[in-house]
């Protein structure tokens, strides 16, 4: 799972910057719930590294459990090294920000926001396309322009490709 882990680090990465560029806080609550929006799917890939000699589970079944449950380890997570509710709603509400359960701030959105441009400028990298220019248009509790969130997103995947080349 070593490759999903190193896209998640890079979109959450990504998504961490976003959404800290788009709350103009470069620090705080916004940029660790970007950070850790993800959390949940590198616990599910952990759980299922196996020891030498023991089945593998089906990566079918692997990839099912993150996609799905991954919003509620990342939530189980952050609750259980304390960090505060707001991160704990954003971390869990992403997925959904308009959610009444996500309460009435816009840090899920933001979040959110950050989510989808990771995903797109990590996808666009490797040639591909995740359709997210129709997830980025539903998003309402806050107000951003498309593009040049897009130009931060790939400056934000930029600097981390040369801290990666610099290492």
């Amino acid at each position: 799972y070593t490759e999903q882990a190193e896209r998640v680090r890079n979109v959450s990465i990504v998504a961490a910057e976003v959404a800290a560029w788009l709350s103009n806080e470069s620090t705080g609550d916004t940029y660790v719930a970007g950070l850790l929006h993800e959390v949940g799917r590198l616990f599910v890939y952990r759980c299922a590294v196996v020891r030498p000699g023991q089945d593998e589970p089906s990566k079918d079944v692997v990839d099912w459990i993150a996609d799905r449950y991954y919003p509620w380890f990342s939530v189980l997570i952050a609750s259980t090294w304390g960090l505060s509710e707001d991160i704990q709603a954003a971390v869990g509400h992403h997925p959904e920000p308009e959610n009444p359960s996500a309460g009435e701030g816009e840090l899920p959105s933001l979040v959110k926001v950050g989510q989808v441009t990771g995903h797109m400028v990590v996808a666009r990298r490797r040639m591909r396309d995740c359709g997210g220019e129709e997830a980025l248009k539903t998003i309402r509790r806050v107000d951003f322009d498309v593009d040049k969130t897009l130009e931060r997103a790939n400056e934000a995947l930029d600097a981390l490709y040369d801290r990666n080349s610099a290492a």
